[in-house]
Parts: C-alpha cells; sequence; structure tokens
C-alpha cells in the first residue's frame, strides 16, 4: 500500500523516503522498482530519531494493523504533518483535516491525495504541526497517569468508600 501510494504521489512531484529500522527490504526493493529514491537509516539509540524526524516534510503510515504506533506522537511531537490509516491509536489522536488526515486501509489512492495536499499547502503543513504539537501534550505520560488515577481509580475508589 505504502509503495503503491508514493509511485502516484511521486508522478506529479518529487518524493524521497527515508526508512528506519531494521531490514525493511520488501519495502526497498518497491521503491527500487518504481524508481523512488529512498535512504535507509539504521538508528543505533532512540535520540538519534530526532534527527530522522527533523529530515521530514511529511510522515505517512499506510499500515493494514498497528499496535501504537508511536511513530504518531513521536511525528505530532516534532512538528511533522502526518497522512495515516485508522490503526492503533490513529483514530483517538488524529483529528481528520485538524492535525493530521486518515485515509482508509488499504487505500493507495487516497493516501497519495492526502499526502499531496500536505505536499502542495505550506499552510495546511503548518497548522498540523501546530495542532499536533497540541495534541500530543495529552499523549505524555504524566498526563496518561493522571486520566488513569482520574478516570479509573477515582470511581473504584469512591465505590469503595475509600475517598
Amino acid at each position: 500500500i505504502f509503495i503503491a501510494a508514493m509511485k502516484k504521489l511521486a508522478k506529479h512531484r518529487p518524493v524521497t523516503v527515508l526508512l528506519t529500522g531494521p531490514a525493511r527490504g520488501y519495502v526497498k526493493n518497491g521503491l527500487e522498482s518504481a524508481g523512488i529514491p529512498f535512504r535507509h537509516v539504521l538508528v543505533d539509540d532512540f535520540s538519534g530519531m530526532l534527527k530522522c524526524y527533523q529530515a521530514l516534510d511529511l510522515y505517512v503510515v499506510a499500515s493494514r494493523d498497528e499496535g501504537g504506533p508511536l511513530s504518531l506522537p513521536a511525528s505530532m511531537a516534532s512538528g511533522v504533518p502526518l497522512v495515516s490509516t485508522p490503526v492503533g491509536m490513529a483514530p483517538d489522536m488524529i483529528n481528520h483535516g485538524e492535525n493530521g488526515f486518515l485515509a482508509e486501509t488499504e487505500d493507495a489512492n487516497g493516501i497519495a491525495a492526502l499526502a499531496a495536499r500536505l505536499a502542495d499547502d505550506p499552510e495546511l503543513r503548518r497548522r498540523f504541526a501546530k495542532n499536533g504539537l497540541d495534541t500530543v501534550v495529552d499523549y505524555d505520560w504524566a498526563a496518561i497517569a493522571h486520566r488513569h488515577f482520574a478516570e479509573v481509580y477515582t470511581p473504584l475508589l469512591k465505590e469503595l468508600g475509600r475517598l
């Protein structure tokens, strides 16, 4: 899906893909076959990921299934606008058209079209970056712990007469 979306995007504008993490052989082969330039960086330390995010104009999650993905809050925290399929926490984090775009799963045309909108509109990228930074604050562990206590433990403690 990602490769198909990048092929469509590359028909009308220059595209270079930055890959991180281990392997990625099938993606690299697909990008090579499509003539799309890419760079594959294996980051040894998580702090090195900041440089990778700083190199991006936009971030694309084209997955069918994800546990997180942690790249969503990382992208937002780095001020990188994003397009994602509705996997993992994406529907909870992304307010479509405000702090990112949600594309349908397995919709390479939709992913490419939304990525093109971001690529072609600097003001939209700035707005998504700003709104993403505002959103990701709610995903800080301190905020999550506070919400968890307020929403889970406080009602239980009240029910038990301990609060």
